[in-house]
């Protein structure tokens, strides 16, 4: 028994690191405090210096993406500049196929940059968020789109989210702004957790929908299902690699208005069929 009693009591500092670790991985700090055995010090000295490094890599690629976009923006520019002065003479085709090339250019800026603002899942900290007032402003600023729309948000106002809140606004306002998009008269939004205890958020819209196979078509990058209507088909893409950087999943489906219904789930898919 003594001896047992011996083992662990000197595990002790390694539980104490164990939910340290826990700790910053939902967001409460990035650095280890001092251990109170001197022997585990290295090992806390090179954990905390590592997730210091992490944090400025990942800072610093954001930046390095950004800039790299916004640079390329002005080039861009000119270059739509030299394809109305085509048009302008005449040179028809010509200007069509090089704004053909300037939009698919400006698309794939547009993903990157997209990308490069994702927090995502891999970092040491899994930050929480309440998704009630991001959701609210979002709704207020979309209701110009649509001004012939009534929103129904259903969600609970202790609910917390496992994810990054400028990754949650992202993740949700292109889902709302493509429901604003197709909607007639309403979209639903509905947050709640499942019988897997696993955090949803659920949007549907009473708009034409899509039929299911198209389905894996609305998640690729620039496709559009109906050019007439504005937007440059990178919405739900933008969704997916979100979604995807953390291990979550996205189902599409057909709401009971006949319209489109996306169901994000924070966490591991089951494999479940939505209903």
């Amino acid at each position: 028994i003594t001896l047992i009693t011996q083992i662990l009591w000197g595990l002790k500092p390694l539980d104490r690191l164990r939910r340290q670790l826990e700790r910053i991985r939902h967001g409460d700090g990035d650095q280890l405090a001092a251990p109170d055995v001197a022997e585990l010090a290295p090992l806390i000295d090179e954990l905390n210096a590592l997730l210091k490094k992490q944090k400025k890599t990942i800072e610093d690629a954001r930046a390095r993406a950004a800039n790299m976009a916004h640079g390329v923006k002005t080039p861009l520019a000119v270059l739509a500049a030299r394809a109305r002065e085509l048009r302008q003479r005449g040179m028809e085709e010509e200007a069509r196929d090089m704004e053909d090339q300037i939009r698919q250019l400006d698309r794939h800026i547009g993903h990157e940059l997209a990308r490069s603002k994702i927090h995502g899942g891999a970092a040491a900290r899994m930050p929480f968020t309440d998704p009630a007032r991001p959701l609210d402003g979002i709704i207020r600023a979309l209701r110009p789109v649509n001004e012939a729309i009534e929103w129904r948000l259903e969600t609970a106002r202790d609910i917390r989210l496992p994810m990054e809140e400028g990754d949650f606004m992202e993740l949700a306002g292109n889902i709302l702004e493509n429901a604003a998009k197709w909607a007639r008269a309403e979209v639903r939004v509905q947050i709640y957790e499942d019988a897997g205890s696993r955090m949803c958020m659920v949007v549907e819209d009473d708009g034409p929908g899509a039929p299911p196979e198209r389905f894996s078509d609305i998640v690729r990058r620039g496709v559009r299902l109906d050019e007439s209507v504005r937007g440059n088909g990178l919405g739900l893409a933008i969704v997916s690699d979100i979604l995807a950087s953390y291990g979550y999943h996205l189902r599409l489906f057909t709401s009971p208005a006949g319209g489109l219904g996306v169901c994000v789930i924070f966490g591991a898919d089951d494999g479940g069929k939505q209903a």
